[in-house]
């Protein structure tokens, strides 16, 4: 955990780079990961319909577990990822509430 962490950290000057570089991209970013990502509710029904779990508890994790544990995604794996780009951005609170909020996937019912 420590080695993937260590390989995540940049400098000041090596994350300007790179949210410039993701900035000057992001038209072309965005258009490609629209093509790729399926709303939510399909990838639930397809989930659904193989009898896959759609919901924390069905693999025995709390929802506050699954939380709490949604900051800590940018820091394991040394792989720059989406989660990094949402991190970078200031994004993860916007995203935990879109996910656990009152009207989140995962918001109490």
């Amino acid at each position: 955990a420590i080695e993937e962490t260590k390989a995540k950290h940049v400098s000041k000057d090596e994350l300007r780079r790179e949210l410039l570089a993701l900035q000057a991209s992001w038209p072309e970013v965005c258009e490609k990961v629209r093509k790729q990502i399926m709303p939510f509710s399909e990838i639930k029904a397809k989930l659904e319909a193989v009898g896959a779990p759609t919901t924390p508890e069905q693999i025995c994790v709390t929802r506050e577990r699954l939380r709490r544990t949604l900051h800590y995604l940018p820091y394991m794996r040394s792989r720059f990822n989406n989660f990094d780009v949402i991190y970078r951005f200031g994004l993860m609170d916007e995203l935990e509430k879109d996910l656990f909020g009152p009207q989140g996937v995962w918001g109490k019912n």
